[in-house]
């Protein structure tokens, strides 16, 4: 998916139709049980507690990332603390990103707000110097701030934060959380956009914590026992990781687009950045039906005179040129629909693709 980006500019879904003819390909995503809801938050003693561990303690770099659905973001509302007086700790502030590296007085704010009531990935790191902020994928706030990462003998909570920690009465969170992950390294943008959207079911090398939150406390791995406080639930909405399941992809012969946009229906979401001063993160919608591949970009974006395109190799060759079999299907900011056959070894495409 190719989008071009400079000044905003809104343009409705749009869903392009293709004929299929054999199926010769298979992507897997993440299969989950129906009904699968998230953890919620609503009262002052509502958290995860989870019991303090060594490796809870990186020693050089840290990354931090969670799904979350806010219901409020005035005052502080705890992702994951580890005793913020001491250790770490990420909340939303008065609507911002606010992360503790090393104890009181290592705080910093994020830039951008929150939305209330919408699912956002979270994900802070610092390396023993910088620290940087994302959200959706998107860096929000970077500093450098040297300080090495403190040891505390503090539990984890998920959701909150005792009141010792907090300086108040409480600083939980409100809404759903899901897809906690804690890593003694300091992960790039590339590792964190990698996984923003799949449901991480393996250990990783540096994964010293994850919990989904998924109908249950239970760290993914067993490895540390986390046990429910006050009157934390599991009613919480699905999110996005959770909302992937398989498609089969078909090599088509030739590909007929119809550009219609009614009667679909979406089984696959795949994250896409649109690149540029106006980064955001958008959602390509998949489906497939017995004749047709469905495909949907969630909120376009682009400026006057822009486009995006669908680009399809039905032999999977992956030539440098686009060749006289491959295609993309092109929506302008003005609305007009084309397709386009690839230009051979002299590179670009040409008109005449499928009608």
């Amino acid at each position: 998916m190719d989008v071009n980006s400079r000044k905003p500019w809104s343009q409705p879904a749009r869903w392009l139709a293709v004929s299929l003819f054999s199926v010769a390909l298979l992507l897997v995503a993440i299969e989950v049980s129906a009904g699968s809801r998230s953890l919620r938050i609503s009262g002052a003693d509502d958290r995860i507690v989870v019991p303090n561990s060594p490796q809870l303690n990186p020693p050089g770099a840290i990354t931090i990332e969670a799904w979350v659905r806010p219901g409020g973001t005035t005052f502080c509302r705890t992702i994951v603390d580890k005793n913020r007086t001491s250790g770490y700790s990420l909340a939303i502030c008065n609507g911002k990103l606010r992360f503790y590296t090393s104890g009181l007085n290592s705080s910093r704010d994020g830039v951008s707000d929150i939305p209330i009531g919408e699912w956002t990935h979270v994900a802070v790191t610092f390396d023993g110097v910088r620290r940087v902020y994302y959200i959706n994928g998107i860096i929000d706030f970077e500093a450098d701030t040297p300080a090495p990462l403190p040891v505390n003998t503090s539990e984890l909570f998920i959701g909150g934060a005792p009141s010792f920690s907090c300086g108040f009465s409480s600083c939980n969170f409100i809404g759903d959380i899901a897809e906690v992950r804690v890593w003694d390294v300091a992960r790039s943008r590339s590792d964190i956009r990698e996984d923003i959207a799949v449901q991480i079911s393996e250990p990783r090398d540096g994964l010293a914590g994850l919990w989904h939150l998924e109908n249950s406390a239970r760290e993914s791995f067993g490895r540390y026992a986390s046990v429910v406080e006050g009157d934390a639930t599991f009613l919480g909405l699905g999110a996005p990781p959770v909302r992937d399941n398989p498609l089969r992809i078909p090599r088509m012969l030739v590909p007929d687009f119809d550009g219609r946009c009614d009667n679909y229906t979406s089984n696959l979401r795949i994250p896409v950045w649109n690149e540029g001063p106006f980064e955001r993160l958008q959602w390509l919608n998949l489906g497939a039906s017995g004749a047709f591949l469905y495909a949907c970009l969630e909120g376009m974006q682009f400026s006057a005179g822009g486009f995006a395109a669908l680009y399809i190799d039905p032999t999977n060759d992956a030539t440098t040129f686009a060749q006289p079999d491959d295609f993309r299907a092109v929506v302008t900011s003005g609305g007009s629909f084309f397709t386009e056959a690839g230009a051979g070894n002299s590179g670009g495409f040409m008109p005449g693709g499928p009608a």
